[in-house]
């Protein structure tokens, strides 16, 4: 049985080479399993345009199964008003839970984002002491876990999605709650394959913010 852990982690500027790394490099390295798996990784991408137009409809060419997404799903301020032009314009397909104004959804969720620093500027705008990000929460109700970090499995492969942000209530740290649970989660996985992914770098060449991790 072969094992194999994969992280993913965001900061690129060009989400159109990210997707097509990330689909080229693993689906060949899963495909000799029985159940092998297509998806796409998109990162920093919620700003509708023709930019996020052209990667959508890259992707649509590859026949994924799912897209996760690596944070930054809705500039510029996460806010309810912006979402479903953001996200949904071009990916309600996947979306399960669809309520938007672009089409009619997915009957099963195919769509696992992880949150970034522009998703927790909302907050719940109904109610000013909320520490979560509620305007992602609940356009996203299908997500499996608290919506914010979580696991899900498709076919040979399980994967983690977890909130590197410092508004995390559960922290984004080692010994945090939301990093004993994935040091949980992790061991008794027993997938063939396990890919964790996240917004912020923990090793990253770039200098431009300290959340980025170690340069």
């Amino acid at each position: 049985m072969r094992y194999s852990l994969l992280f993913i982690f965001c900061r690129f500027r060009n989400a159109l080479l990210v997707c097509l790394l990330i689909m080229l490099g693993f689906s060949q390295a899963v495909v000799a399993a029985s159940d092998a798996i297509r998806f796409a990784a998109i990162g920093d991408y919620g700003a509708a345009g023709p930019d996020e137009q052209a990667v959508a409809e890259l992707i649509a060419t590859w026949g994924v199964d799912f897209i996760i997404t690596l944070g930054d799903n809705n500039y510029e301020d996460g806010a309810a008003e912006t979402m479903d032009d953001n996200v949904g314009q071009y990916y309600q397909e996947y979306i399960g839970g669809y309520t938007g104004e672009h089409g009619s959804g997915s009957v099963t969720n195919r769509f696992f984002p992880s949150l970034g620093n522009h998703d927790w500027r909302t907050k719940d705008p109904a109610d000013p002491s909320s520490v979560l990000p509620q305007v992602h929460l609940d356009y996203f109700p299908l997500l499996p876990g608290n919506g914010r970090y979580y696991r899900f499995t498709q076919g040979a492969v399980e994967f983690f999605a977890i909130d590197s942000d410092v508004n995390e209530p559960d922290g984004n740290t080692f010994d945090s709650v939301q990093g004993e649970w994935l040091k949980a989660a992790l061991a008794d996985s027993t997938a063939d394959w396990k890919i964790v992914y996240m917004h912020h770098s923990p090793y990253s060449s770039e200098n431009s913010s300290s959340l980025n991790g170690s340069q």
